[in-house]
């Protein structure tokens, strides 16, 4: 697949979705099998986005791959409830922490 997209100017990405660093570290190993071309795209937490979650440790140690950090700003499960979630202050902190 890659050089198929490659030959067309083209990029190929991978995003981790991965319960385990185990299962995130394979993802990893084979995309970086496949070249260095290969974008790797993260989520700023280990797998789900939440607040209480740390901040993905494999954001900055993903080789010679360019990175992608995706964040959750609609607040998939903590704030399209009943109370407004508003969460600047982790997006802030997780941002500088990407930095």
């Amino acid at each position: 697949m890659f050089r198929l997209l490659d030959r067309r100017g083209k990029t190929l990405t991978v995003r981790d979705f991965s319960y385990t660093s185990g299962n995130q570290g394979a993802v990893l190993a084979a995309a970086g099998r496949v070249s260095d071309r290969v974008v790797i795209s993260l989520k700023n937490t280990p797998h789900d986005y939440c607040p209480t979650f740390p901040d993905n440790p494999r954001i900055g140690d993903v080789g010679g791959h360019r990175q992608w950090v995706e964040f959750d700003s609609w607040g998939q499960f903590f704030g399209l409830g009943v109370f407004p979630c508003i969460v600047l202050d982790d997006m802030r902190n997780r941002f500088d922490h990407c930095l």
